[in-house]
């Protein structure tokens, strides 16, 4: 799926399952707009050739709140769920990524952009090649608490 302006959302236990892309972004690639992920919906079993496993943002903001969440996803590169290079990733209400995998980054890669994973949500069981299992970073602006430290 690409978001090129716009809105989409999925709500309500929806799910995006077994996808792929020879490129960035292995279910859905944002390059402008707003997507919403919310309700108990799900991205599950994606994958990515590049970068963003699930989902590559290349500007735009995504939303996943209120029991979503994103398992089983991988990337070659960077970021075997979620890649960012610019736009704002928000994880929050209790919302997860699980069992993903890339060389860096293995659940998530920042290269611009802000990221806020707040209220209850969490990142787990993700494995990197070489740096950050959980989130590797080049340049990143956190918005709430980053595990080592404040930094904006």
């Amino acid at each position: 799926m690409l978001i090129a302006g716009g809105s989409f959302t999925l709500t309500s236990g929806s799910a995006i399952v077994y996808s792929a892309a020879q490129g960035n972004g292995g279910a859905v690639f944002v390059s402008s707009g707003i997507l919403i992920v919310s309700r108990g919906s799900s991205i599950l079993h994606s994958m990515s050739s590049l970068s963003g496993g699930a989902m590559y943002i290349t500007g735009g903001t995504v939303n996943i709140f209120n029991g979503c969440f994103i398992s089983s996803s991988s990337a070659q590169a960077n970021g075997g769920a979620i890649a960012i290079n610019s736009g704002v990733f928000t994880l929050s209400d209790n919302s997860s990524i699980t069992a993903s995998s890339a060389a860096y980054g293995g659940a998530l890669y920042l290269s611009g952009g802000l990221i806020a994973l707040s209220r209850g949500s969490s990142v787990a069981n993700s494995t990197s090649l070489y740096e950050g299992g959980a989130a590797g970073e080049e340049r990143v602006r956190w918005k709430g608490s980053h595990p080592c430290k404040e930094r904006f």
